[in-house]
């Protein structure tokens, strides 16, 4: 008699296996693609078999230049857009996350090596959540108005800060990056993100599941591997 797998057990995807090696990733910058100037490249490793799973451009002073002012410029869209449509980009990124999540989760057992039963049930689902939650948070966000008696009242009015630059981590790549964008995104700030040397391939691969408005329009994330160079 055969003996079959219990039904929480869950397969590693076709699409990806141990032994796989992917093409060489670019930069994130501005909602394309592009190459790192410093001509130089890391290795990502997969833990299991120490065997190179891609090259990744490494990148350098100038291209960090170029990813905060691609932020800078989409700023002035993204701040002044009304919460309620920051909010429906969030919601729809979260959304399409969520239907890519057995591609998303492959991608992160191959570089981090953590069980793809963990993967496709935690580590990317909770990050979509969270942007399912920042997308609501965005319509709440609001001033307010404080009396002083007897003779006066404060004002307070809520407003994005700019540019902000963030740092991932190694152990949760995606959800650690969609930790720190949405409550970024949704209050009207860009993001610059540097992901973990270590795990990059998870974020890098990220935004091409985004709503082109928050890619290309908004600028919603600006990927980008560093190694060395973490100021922004």
């Amino acid at each position: 008699m055969t003996a079959t797998p219990p039904p929480t057990s869950v397969q590693m995807p076709a699409k990806y296996t141990a032994d796989t090696v992917l093409p060489r990733r670019q930069l994130f910058i501005g909602g394309r693609s592009v190459p790192g100037t410093s001509g130089e490249v890391f290795e990502t490793i997969h833990p299991g078999h120490n065997r190179v799973v891609a090259e990744v451009d490494q990148a350098s002073q100038t291209d960090v230049d170029a990813a905060v002012a691609a932020a800078r410029a989409a700023y002035p869209i993204w701040s002044r857009m009304p919460a309620v449509e920051r909010g429906d980009i969030l919601r729809r990124a979260a959304a399409l996350v969520r239907a890519r999540n057995d591609e998303l989760a492959a991608l992160e057992t191959l570089e981090t090596g953590k069980p793809i039963q963990e993967t496709s049930t935690v580590d990317i689902i909770t990050g979509a959540e969270v942007l399912e939650y920042y997308a609501n948070v965005a319509q709440a966000l609001h001033g307010d108005h404080v009396d002083l008696p007897p003779h006066a009242f404060a004002m307070l009015r809520r407003e994005p800060l700019g540019v902000v630059g963030a740092i991932g981590a190694w152990n949760y790549p995606i959800q650690i990056a969609m930790w720190k964008s949405g409550p970024g995104l949704a209050c009207g700030n860009t993001m610059v993100l540097k992901p973990a040397q270590l795990t990059p391939l998870g974020p890098r691969s990220s935004p091409k599941f985004l709503p082109k408005p928050a890619c290309r329009a908004a600028s919603l994330t600006l990927f980008k591997a560093m190694r060395g160079l973490a100021k922004c």
